[in-house]
């Protein structure tokens, strides 16, 4: 017979904020004089708390795990001065003084170009070459001596880029548009770019050709499908509107890119609420969350209202966990109570990620019973329906981007119980009803 268990569920309060820490990134570039071309140097913002495809990258603002490990971010570098918005390109061949190295072509810098952040809280960023053994084309990336200013964009994608086809007679992002995964990422490393109303953007990415539809200048968009496990990340500098060159880069002025997240992380922890809990284990959690959009990743002037948009889609989202920093997600394996005092709580799974800006995201929890106690595994048919909850704050405030939230359950056995949400921020507690009387 199938017995029925009991959640109560609280939510604790982490903010997000911004780091004042700086990771370095560099590029390896050969020794800068005074009349030589300038090396582009870049430094990244710390990482704070986000989640991704192969799991939680760093930690809560000042804890020891808030380091980079190896991510892969892209990288945009726009010409602030050309009227048709095109990327920034550099060729030997522009060069005021005679090269070391042979003359080449003009090349794009970083064209949405993949890149590889460093490992810990100080690195250099690094980025594979083109083809062929000693490209200059991918190792080296100067600054224009054509007096140029510039500015740069920094996004994460994962591996949740998506293609976009508009509805008919349609633009930009509506109800009838069909996203689908995105095959040029996964064979070139580019993601397809679009403009605002929802059309290509480059006809060659690795040349930075632009399409006849993006003449002038234009918000650049990449459309995406995320299924909890992923981080959206984006950041500019623009050194206050001034740009950068090859005179900022001589007066030591380096471009430092402050990465925001884009949504909104729930962690999960578990405790017993009574002795009755003892020999439950939770095997499952699942979150339903809008899951198709875009976010905007470069613009020529001010930035839209909100670097992220969702369409009405949703999906379930299940909590995965992963073996170490920047690993494969993985199932959750089923984790039995520990606790049953009702306050000491552990922590299980990696995180969920979800769109921000919801009031209540629905929560189901898998519960079931080991019959043999510690160390058995006759389970029998003790496998209940999922606890079904909400997850919201006080006053139905919407859940925050860049914020993350602990979700905290209390299981019970066969136990009736009030069973209420608490929202712990960093000022006070309060408790939030999830299921009335009725309910329970």
């Amino acid at each position: 017979m199938k017995k029925a268990y009991f959640l109560a569920s609280m939510l604790a309060v982490g903010a997000l904020c911004s780091c004042s820490n700086d990771t370095e990134v560099t590029a390896n570039m050969p020794q800068t004089e005074e009349d030589a071309m300038q090396p582009v140097t870049l430094s990244l913002g710390s990482p704070s708390i986000s989640v991704r495809g192969t799991g939680t990258v760093g930690g809560i603002q000042d804890a020891p795990e808030n380091v980079w490990a190896g991510e892969t971010l892209h990288l945009v570098m726009m010409n602030m001065d050309d009227a048709d918005w095109a990327p920034t390109t550099w060729g030997y061949s522009d060069a005021e003084v005679s090269n070391p190295l042979t003359d080449i072509e003009d090349v794009v810098n970083f064209n949405h170009l993949q890149v590889t952040a460093p490992t810990g809280a100080t690195g250099d960023i690094t980025w594979e070459k083109s083809a062929g053994t000693d490209n200059v084309k991918q190792d080296l990336k100067f600054y224009p001596q054509d007096g140029s200013t510039h500015k740069f964009f920094a996004y994460r994608i994962d591996d949740a880029a998506a293609t976009y086809t508009p509805g008919v007679g349609q633009t930009g992002m509506d109800a009838d548009g069909t996203w689908a995964a995105d095959a040029n990422y996964t064979t070139n490393k580019y993601p397809t770019v679009y403009t605002e109303d929802g059309k290509a953007f480059f006809d060659d990415m690795a040349t930075g050709e632009k399409s006849a539809d993006a003449d002038g200048k234009q918000t650049q968009y990449v459309y995406f499908t995320i299924d909890g496990t992923q981080d959206l990340m984006a950041g500019m500098a623009d050194n206050t509107g001034e740009g950068y060159s090859s005179k900022t880069a001589r007066a030591g002025v380096k471009p430092s890119i402050s990465m925001d997240h884009l949504l909104t992380r729930l962690t999960f922890s578990v405790t017993g609420g009574s002795e009755s809990a003892k020999n439950l284990e939770v095997y499952k959690v699942e979150v339903t969350s809008k899951c198709d959009g875009r976010m905007c990743v470069a613009y020529a002037d001010a930035a839209p209202g909100s670097l992220i948009e969702f369409a009405d889609k949703t999906a379930t989202f299940e909590l995965k966990e992963r073996a170490g920093a920047n690993q494969t997600m993985t199932d959750l394996t089923s984790t039995a109570i520990t606790n049953t005092d009702g306050a000491t709580f552990q922590t299980i799974g990696d995180a969920i990620m979800v769109a921000p800006g919801e009031t209540a995201y629905e929560l189901k929890v898998y519960v079931k019973e080991n019959l043999d106690g510690d160390n058995g595994t006759n389970y029998g048919d003790n496998y209940g329906e999922p606890l079904v909850g909400t997850i919201k704050l006080t006053g139905d405030a919407p859940l925050q981007t860049g914020t993350s939230y602990e979700v905290k359950m209390t299981l019970y056995g066969s136990e009736a119980i009030s069973v209420a949400v608490e929202l712990t921020g960093w000022t006070e507690g309060e408790k939030i009803p999830v299921f009335g009387d009725d309910d329970v």
